[in-house]
């Protein structure tokens, strides 16, 4: 109310913003701004800074980016602890517009002066003529909108007909909300990476052949599943590069016959950066991201294994989604330390973190794991004839599982989303249509 805010004037946690604007007289903000405004009061302008250029089927006044209206909005001080209230002449609902842009960001403490500008003057609130100056502020962005990240493993990437699969189902899911896909190196491919390493390490030049049936396989699906040329050509030269680097790496290891955990982390690295960027070129319209910009680790004490910063990972993949595309395509598996910017990875597995930290932090509708098995079964059915299928089963559950051996998803993974309380459905790849073979959850409903 007017009262409240002339009580709490100058509580400095309050940014007051002035929106008043004419249809007919775009400067008529700037000119009432400057012949008296609420003291404190920051203006915003609703043509400029709370619209974009209008097109073709834009409306008279189409929202800005994401990015730009964060821009704006830190510009005049607001954080995400501030209360801003926003304010007008009560006719043109400018204020309206810049709380319901704060709502759909996802900061709640947003509020419009009730009664606006006048109210506050009957009240004998103060009013200012100066130009009012503001400290740059600092918006997280959290848009509250139906999205979902799906991960496909390493044989729903493995095969022409596996990875035709992943593009129908991912194109279904884009046409229902935006996606972030995740996805794995070709089936075997980690294994052969590793393979070669040592082989190079032995001064075995067989290693040669194994990096060559490797090219192959990677030059054959991409001949096989990119028709366009230009695409082909495109992602042959990406791919080729990728390549280039890979196998000086390995004639360093074959020349000196050392193979040092930093070495054998950018090796590894390459199956997913090779996979990622034909997935990405097989998907029209899917934006690549290189998950090393915002997965990050370190050395606990500056020794031991590689663990991931989660606080730092967290913030960086809001940054990185602030704009969330329709279909996002990273690699999995891979991360980079925070300290040294050297190539790291989230261990074997490790994709389904990639998955479950992205989700967490996008607050993401579901997470779905996209695998070759039927999901998590009562038993090992290559043991126990009558093991079924199990439709639905708690975080708590699903953890049990995994540290009795089951293998349908890696055990880190359930923590980022159990604590958003995210859903995981592991999905079969080679039979989209059918009911998830696995939901987990928080609690199950025994109902």
């Amino acid at each position: 109310s007017a009262k409240w805010l002339k009580d709490n004037i100058n509580d400095k946690n309050i940014v007051i913003v002035d929106c008043r604007f004419n249809l007919m007289d775009k400067e008529y903000g700037k000119k009432s701004y400057e012949k008296g405004h609420i003291k404190g009061a920051k203006r915003v302008d609703i043509e400029t800074e709370l619209s974009s250029i209008v097109k073709k089927h834009g409306g008279r006044h189409p929202l800005p980016s994401v990015k730009e209206l964060k821009n704006t909005f830190e510009n005049i001080g607001i954080s995400n602890d501030s209360v801003v209230i926003s304010y007008d002449e009560g006719d043109l609902a400018g204020a309206s517009r810049l709380w319901w842009i704060l709502k759909y960001l996802g900061h709640e403490k947003a509020y419009v002066l009730d009664g606006g500008l006048e109210a506050f003057k009957e009240l004998g609130g103060e009013i200012s003529t100066e130009n009012e100056k503001s400290n740059k502020g600092k918006l997280d962005i959290s848009i509250q909108e139906h999205m979902k990240v799906l991960k496909f493993g390493g044989t729903s990437v493995g095969s022409v007909k596996s990875i035709l699969s992943l593009k129908r189902i991912v194109e279904n899911e884009a046409k229902k909300q935006s996606v972030v896909v995740v996805v794995s190196a070709l089936g075997g491919i980690t294994d052969k990476l590793l393979q070669t390493s040592q082989l190079a390490l032995k001064g075995d030049e067989q290693w040669k052949v194994e990096f060559e049936a490797m090219v192959d396989r990677h030059h054959k699906m991409i001949d096989t599943i990119i028709t366009d040329t230009t695409d082909r050509e495109n992602l042959f030269k990406s791919v080729d590069a990728l390549f280039e680097q890979l196998k000086s790496i390995y004639f360093g290891v074959y020349l000196i016959h050392d193979l040092s955990e930093k070495t054998q982390d950018a090796i590894v690295s390459y199956g997913e950066r090779l996979s990622s960027k034909i997935v990405a070129t097989l998907i029209r319209g899917a934006k690549w991201f290189d998950s090393r910009n915002f997965i990050k680790t370190e050395r606990k004490n500056g020794k031991g294994k590689h663990v991931l910063d989660s606080e730092l990972t967290n913030k960086l993949v809001k940054e990185a989604f602030a704009e969330i595309p329709r279909i996002s395509l990273v690699p999995g598996f891979i991360s980079r330390d925070k300290n040294t910017d050297r190539t790291t990875n989230l261990g074997r597995g490790g994709s389904d973190y990639t998955a479950a930290i992205i989700a967490a932090a996008l607050d993401a509708e579901v997470l779905e794991i996209w695998t070759d098995v039927d999901g998590f079964m009562t038993a090992d059915p290559r043991v126990i004839k009558s093991a079924y299928t199990i439709n639905e089963l708690s975080y708590v559950e699903a953890m049990e599982l995994c540290n009795f051996g089951a293998k349908v998803i890696y055990p880190p993974t359930i923590y980022p989303v159990c604590v958003k309380n995210i859903p995981i459905k592991v999905k079969k790849a080679f039979s989209p249509n059918d009911m998830p073979s696995a939901c987990m959850m928080k609690t199950i409903d025994s109902t």
